[in-house]
């Protein structure tokens, strides 16, 4: 069951570097669609379209924030799980463990 738990978090911290990639991108695009809405461009379609880019790139922005925030709290658990097995092992083989 540890194993297991250790290769599921493996797997959401090499999400998790990928999710932080995309994150520092899609900052960079916000900040950038956000600056565009602010300032007129050439016609009010052009104006419509950079704005709603904009609004989109705010909400996946956001989604990003929470994706992160979970990805953290599952690493933390796997990394319990995995203390938690590991002492149980080390109680059942006598060597004692880190609460005992």
């Amino acid at each position: 069951m540890t194993l297991v738990k250790l290769i599921k978090g493996c797997c959401t911290l090499g999400l998790m570097i990928t999710t932080i990639v995309s994150f520092v991108f899609i900052s960079r695009a916000k900040d950038f669609f956000q600056a565009m809405k602010d300032a007129n461009c050439s016609d009010e379609q052009t104006n419509d379209t950079i704005g709603f880019l904009a609004d989109t790139a705010i909400k996946i922005f956001d989604i990003w924030i929470a994706k992160i925030v979970l990805d953290t709290i599952k690493i933390v658990y796997y990394l319990v799980m995995i203390y938690r097995g590991r002492s149980r092992f080390m109680k059942a083989i006598g060597r004692g463990g880190a609460d005992g």
